[in-house]
């Protein structure tokens, strides 16, 4: 009788409670709806992107429709599919700062429709990631790559006192670099894991693809390496403790 009688009251104090929690701008309605979980260059200026739901719902996909957008972006669907949580969804699509080209819409049913439209930050202090909206969300591993543990500015003074300082960046989803070598200023990149990165020369009249190493930095025991390659300093020995980072 009193387990009847316990079952009874906990029912009904759901009961109560569940209007509340419908009604109230809780979890349910501030979380996202799908994460981003893969961001990676799929070349000619495009990217390659995932999205995984949060919950089951329709996504669809909208590219730009450019003779309706005169007025601003509108977009034909050419996408639809039903997702459980847990599932992704991938997409290629180039990202421009001015006009979005492709737009995605979640929908889990009851008023809760949420829309992104990809584009990049023009703020000085952009992560190099597409600016997320109201329902989409940037994975925290996405966030935590080999690439973050890299972030930041090295410096390094030679005998002769000639400065050098290398700047690792995410530049749209992908690696980037800017290298000063005392007086030579020049866009570079960087590939690796977290342990170690190669720095590169690029070729910006072909994608910024990858040419001449310049030299690889480590992480070994807590200090950080350099092993020089084609931007070796005269005198210098082929490697040492050399880059520091900038606190």
């Amino acid at each position: 009788m009193q387990k009847n009688r316990f079952l009874l009251a906990c029912t009904a104090t759901v009961a109560a409670l569940l209007p509340l929690a419908l009604a109230a701008p809780g979890l349910a309605a501030t979380a996202p709806l799908m994460l981003l979980t893969q961001c990676e260059d799929a070349g000619d200026y495009k990217l390659t992107m995932s999205l995984k739901a949060e919950r089951s719902l329709t996504l669809t996909e909208g590219t730009i429709d450019f003779a309706r957008s005169t007025n601003g972006p509108a977009f034909k669907e050419v996408q639809r599919r039903s997702l459980k949580m847990g599932e992704s969804y991938e997409f290629k699509t180039g990202i421009p700062e001015t006009m979005p080209l492709v737009q995605i819409c979640a929908d889990p049913g009851g008023s809760m429709k949420k829309c992104w439209e990809p584009m990049w930050s023009q703020a000085d202090d952009a992560d190099g990631f597409p600016t997320m909206q109201t329902g989409f969300a940037l994975a925290t591993a996405l966030k935590k790559d080999w690439i973050s543990g890299w972030l930041g500015r090295y410096q390094w003074t030679d005998k002769a006192g000639r400065q050098y300082a290398l700047t690792l960046r995410r530049d749209a989803c992908r690696p980037g670099a800017w290298m000063e070598a005392a007086g030579d200023d020049f866009l570079a990149t960087f590939q690796g894991d977290r342990d170690r990165v190669a720095v590169y020369r690029v070729d910006v009249n072909n994608g910024h693809k990858p040419t001449e190493r310049l030299f690889t930095l480590k992480k070994e025991g807590g200090e950080l390496t350099t092993e020089w390659a084609g931007m070796r300093p005269a005198g210098t020995d082929e490697s040492g403790r050399f880059f520091a980072p900038v606190r």
